[in-house]
């Protein structure tokens, strides 16, 4: 998504499954993963505006826990 020149650029890109990113908007690329697994928030994106709106995580997993 990072590359100027792929064929996708015009498009819009949703994302998810990468907490290590995090929250990333840019033109037309949206990361959404905010890591609500590990005590993050939930993040979602308002297609109608672009706005990226995150709430509060209730009962993640801390990792090496059961």
């Amino acid at each position: 998504f990072a590359v100027p020149t792929r064929r996708s650029r015009n498009d819009t890109i949703l994302f998810g499954h990468w907490s290590t990113l995090g929250i990333y908007k840019e033109d037309n690329v949206f990361a959404l993963d905010s890591g609500c697994a590990w005590g993050g928030s939930l993040s979602a994106l308002r297609v109608e505006t672009r706005e990226i709106v995150s709430v509060p995580c209730r009962g993640f997993v801390t990792p090496g826990q059961p």
